[in-house]
């Protein structure tokens, strides 16, 4: 066993770490996918026929060579070790970005909450199917943003065990707050109203599940979502034992994971049809601005609506928080498989490193990194899984790991688990980066608001380049692994 990693106490809080970061990915996106019962219940099953099989290569991945994505990969195949450190650069940048968003959501429920309890209306708004930055202090942001970074830094440096722990108290308390919520707000005027718009087919019926549109849509958010997170997986699966059930613990993971983003989706849009809410249309573009919105303008006294929002606001930080906590893991095993440091010293070089990059990103541009990091960082994951899904099928004995998880697990894998990961994946991934550049240029006008638009697609180029390079200088330096 490899001194540095420490081993899940229990199946439980792995299992409710998966979940978190479902979440968390989802709370930093900050919008619902589904928002009509098509999209919906193809959204469903892209979990089951998607999301499951990539999840099971990946964990497989790091239970057979015990070790994150690089080390893994280096033990498979030496050529393929740059992909792993590419993997650990994506999941830095992603780290940066939802530090900033988590803080930014720090201060604004905080806001919120004095807004609500002076009667007073929040400092923010929402435009219809537009979140409008918050004008936050610079000083509010940084101490927020440290807060995160602190956070993280004091749980990562036990591992395994202290990312369980934090996980089966936050998944929980944000299922719980979610809950509370809905029904607080269910009882209102308008409520069955959200909840019927989301339940419905859509403008085009129940027609569109024919759609190849509609399908390939729900499976590229599936498959973009899956992506950000690459190697996160993999390092949690390097603390499982070479034995555990795989495919089992992964079915049983992703299942909690829908049902969660099941009540998070239903309490946006519960909210959506409140009468607070009626500047902000059902599109694509609703976020989960649309909440406090509601809550500031349900009729109720200001302490209550002040418990609403709060409730609200600590259920995002609770989803979120186990979510921060596996990309940073995803940086920092990585570095302590490849030169064996200390790993209280890798934690504090990682946090220290995202704390001053995320604050430059929250307070010099606030959201409008989205517009040209969302495509950066999607274009960088959609490259690097097109990669691995080939050079699993071409260069990782897929019959081994198929012959391994088979003697351990649950469920058996076959041959359509095999051209899944060897073929639909890579295709898919380059299929998602296609549809995302062209959809982006489509709309590369840049208003004055979005300095960041027009930028977009030499950006994404730049920090890929970026990235290659730096991940083939790092993985050829003479690292003290077994």
């Amino acid at each position: 066993m490899n001194p540095f990693r420490a081993r899940w106490p229990d199946r439980a809080g792995f299992i409710l770490s998966i979940v978190g970061v479902s979440m968390g990915m989802g709370v930093v996106h900050q919008q619902p996918y589904a928002i009509n019962g098509v999209e919906l219940l193809v959204w469903l099953i892209a979990l089951v026929s998607l999301v499951i099989p990539a999840l099971v290569l990946e964990l497989a991945i790091g239970v057979i060579f015990q070790g994150a994505l690089n080390e893994s990969l280096r033990k498979s195949n030496k050529r393929l070790e740059v992909i792993g450190w590419v993997s650990a650069g994506v999941a830095f940048l992603a780290l940066v970005a939802a530090g900033a968003v988590v803080g930014d959501l720090g201060v604004s429920g905080y806001e919120s909450l004095l807004a609500t309890l002076s009667d007073q209306p929040l400092p923010w708004g929402v435009q219809p199917g537009v979140q409008t930055p918050a004008h936050h202090t610079v000083g509010s942001i940084l101490v927020a943003v440290s807060a995160v970074m602190a956070f993280i830094n004091l749980r990562l440096w036990r591992g395994a065990p202290s990312i369980s722990r934090t996980a089966r108290i936050a998944v929980p308390a944000g299922v719980i707050a979610l809950i509370t919520l809905i029904l607080a707000l269910s009882t209102r005027s308008g409520a069955l109203d959200g909840m019927a718009r989301w339940l419905a087919p859509g403008p085009e019926g129940w027609g569109s599940l024919v759609s190849l549109h509609t399908w390939g849509h729900a499976y590229a958010y599936a498959l973009s979502t899956w992506m950000l997170g690459l190697g996160v997986y993999t390092a949690f699966g390097s603390y499982l034992n070479r034995s555990s059930d795989v495919t089992g613990i992964t079915g049983v993971a992703v299942m909690a994971s829908g049902l969660c983003q099941l009540l998070l989706m239903l309490a946006i849009f519960i909210a959506s049809g409140l009468p607070g809410a009626a500047n902000v249309a059902p599109s694509p573009g609703i976020t989960i601005a649309v909440v406090p919105t509601a809550i500031a303008a349900v009729a109720a006294p200001p302490w209550l609506r002040g418990v609403l929002a709060s409730v609200w606001f600590a259920a995002l930080l609770a989803f979120a928080m186990p979510a921060l906590l596996a990309l940073a893991e995803a940086v920092v095993a990585p570095m302590v498989d490849k030169f064996r440091v200390p790993r209280e010293r890798v934690v504090a070089w990682v946090c220290l490193a995202a704390y001053f990059c995320a604050a430059l990103v929250a307070v010099q541009h606030g959201h409008a990194w989205q517009v040209g990091g969302d495509a950066a960082l999607l274009a960088c994951a959609a490259v690097l899984t097109a990669i691995l899904g080939l050079s699993t099928w071409w260069r990782v004995d897929v019959d081994a790991l198929q012959r391994h998880l088979n003697a351990y697990s649950a469920f058996r894998v076959g041959l359509g688990w095999r051209i899944f990961v060897g073929a639909l994946v890579p295709i898919g991934a380059v299929a998602v980066m296609v549809d995302q550049a062209v959809g982006r240029l489509a709309a590369s006008t840049p208003a004055p608001s979005t300095p960041l638009g027009g930028l977009h697609v030499l950006g994404a180029c730049t920090i890929l380049v970026g990235l290659i390079v730096v991940a083939w200088v790092i993985s050829r330096l003479p690292g003290r692994g077994a």
